[in-house]
């Protein structure tokens, strides 16, 4: 068995979390990540079109797919409000056709010509006709601070900007990923080897401690599992989903079926997804949702992802983690 073979795994991983009594989960289900969960790109139509004009091959292969927060002035808008035309304040010999589900139709209706329009979708890029496309997924208007495209956000306004949050890197540098800057102190961020929170390389962010008043305990863990360092046996090291079956029945017990799903998201990653409860026996109530993302590293690891709650109360943050986590 794959799981006797490896050596211990975050043995203490969910132990620093038994310090409250009585508790209960989020009513509704929390997936920390998956396919459709979409992170938007802030750009503006000038950025676009300018693209398309100056190099179309480059520009197609940077924005076809992609989401993003459009922002652009009005052509026309459809009788039906089925389409809007939407091009660039300075560059305006392309337009961007933007498609509005029946639920939209009404709001697009009510843009004029020369107005301005922010709208959440998915581009795309004719394959023939090298037309524009975006399938709008929600009408806003543009928040203030959305002033660059440096900018991203989920569908409810949500927004993050990444040159102000702070890079992590594991595995000499072949996983890296990106924390908002207020989780970056010795309060919240622990290593897990050099805290003895487990065997692996990576770390604990105790987000509960982002606030004083908040004592209900809520973490997340970004993890490397290193196949070269930590099994007994090398050959093991193509048994990805016995190593996280063994990874997560080492913190919750015998798990059964393995995994609860397998995904791939909007933008490319693939991983292993498995959610379950840890229960610590000395503790009253009903324990701890947790939730696994395994993503490997080819045959030289695995990024072990674990979030950990009663209350996802920042949830947001770790969709934003997950959405810009790279295994290089």
């Amino acid at each position: 068995m794959i799981r006797k073979r490896m050596t211990a795994i975050l043995m203490t991983l969910c132990i620093c979390l038994s310090f409250v009594g009585a508790g209960w989960f989020d009513g509704a289900k929390v997936v920390v990540d998956t396919k459709n969960n979409k992170v938007y790109r802030y750009r503006t139509a000038d950025e676009i079109v300018s693209g398309f004009i100056l190099n179309s091959k480059a520009a197609k292969t940077k924005y076809n797919g992609q989401p993003v927060l459009l922002y652009g002035t009005v052509v026309s808008v459809g009788k039906d409000g089925k389409n809007i035309e939407v091009t660039g304040f300075n560059f305006t010999s392309r337009t961007i056709e933007c498609i509005c589900d029946k639920s939209l139709r009404s709001i697009a209706k009510t843009y004029q010509r020369g107005t301005k329009v922010a709208l959440y979708g998915s581009m795309e890029v004719g394959l023939i006709t090298g037309d524009l496309y975006l399938t709008v997924d929600k009408i806003t208007a543009l928040p203030e601070t959305a002033l660059s495209s440096d900018m991203y956000y989920l569908i409810d306004g949500t927004e993050y900007n990444k040159k102000n949050s702070t890079g992590v890197t594991l595995h000499n540098g072949a996983v890296e990923y990106y924390i908002p800057s207020t989780w970056d102190n010795d309060k919240i961020r622990h290593s897990v080897k050099d805290e003895n929170l487990g065997t692996m390389e990576g770390y604990q962010y105790v987000l509960n401690k982002l606030s004083p008043t908040d004592p209900i305990p809520e973490s997340l863990f970004v993890c490397y599992f290193d196949n070269n360092a930590q099994l007994a046996f090398a050959g093991d090291s193509d048994e990805t989903k016995l190593i996280e079956k063994a990874i997560v029945e080492n913190i919750l017990g015998n798990v059964g079926i393995f995994p609860t799903k397998k995904t791939t998201t909007y933008y490319g990653a693939e991983y292993n997804y498995y959610d379950g409860v840890y229960k610590n026996p000395l503790e009253a109530g009903e324990g701890y949702r947790c939730e696994f993302i395994f993503q490997a590293d080819g045959e030289d690891g695995i990024v072990v992802v674990l979030y950990v709650y009663r209350e996802a109360k920042h949830l947001k943050d770790v969709l934003f983690l997950t959405r810009f986590l790279e295994v290089n």
